[in-house]
This record gives structure tokens, sequence and C-alpha cells, in this order.
């Protein structure tokens, strides 16, 4: 059930950046999950990953493009309430452009937003994050 969601504000970069690495403090207990979800745009915007929305909306609108699933470190279950280590979830389009799985795709981003997805079994128990830091890379 992902009926808890946070999207942040699209963030402008000065420079050109490859990767995306967000750090999450996160506390899970048992039968709930987080993920993770990224959108990129980059100036010239001549071509996106797959799964993006080709010809739906002006080519440098970031809120255009679909949300790609962030791969990430375990996420441990914790039963403490008080403890929320941390967890790194990243994007590298490097690792994209190197599967062969795409065949449009922006080797580099200058925007992007970021959408956490809290997912539960029941109301009873639901996960926790704090700490959201976003570091994008070459």
């Amino acid at each position: 059930n992902a009926q808890a969601r946070y999207i942040t504000g699209d963030v402008k970069l000065k420079n050109a950046s490859t990767a995306l690495d967000v750090y999450l403090a996160i506390n899970r207990p048992e039968g709930t999950n987080i993920e993770v979800y990224a959108r990129f745009n980059n100036a010239s915007n001549a071509s996106f990953i797959e799964g993006t929305s080709p010809g739906g909306g002006s080519p440098g609108d970031i809120n255009d493009r679909n949300f790609v699933k962030l791969a990430h470190s375990p996420i441990p279950i914790n039963t403490d309430r008080t403890k929320f280590p941390e967890v790194n979830f990243r994007f590298d389009f490097a690792d994209v452009l190197n599967e062969d799985t795409i065949t449009d795709s922006i080797e580099e981003f200058t925007e992007f937003s970021v959408k956490i997805v809290m997912l539960s079994e029941g109301s009873e128990r639901v996960p926790s994050v704090r700490e959201l830091r976003c570091i994008a890379t070459v």
C-alpha cells in the first residue's frame, strides 16, 4: 500500500552530473519498505531515458519526465523506533548506458527531483524517513 509519498521540488544544478546518490536515515519496521525514484532533465534535452514521455509536453520541462527507480543498499528491518540507519540509493547513467538495454538516454543531467514512496502492509506499522541528502556527481 503506497499511500505515503514525498516528492522534492526540482533541483537545478550549476554543473552537469552523471550520477545521483540519495541518502536517507530510515526506520523500517517489519512488513514495510521504502522505494526511491528520481527524474532527470538536461539543458539540451535532445533525448532522455526510456520510460519518459516522448513528445508529451515541452522538451525542457522536467515534469514531463517519468521517475526511474534507484538501486539501493539493503534496508535493515528495525524494531527500535528510535534507530535510523543511513541507506544509500543511487542512479548512474554510466551504468545504464553500459547495459545497452535502452536506446534513448541522456548521458548527464542538470536538473532532478526525487520521490520517496513509503510502503506498508497496514497502518499499524509504517516506515519513517529522516535526513534526506541528495548528491549529484560526475
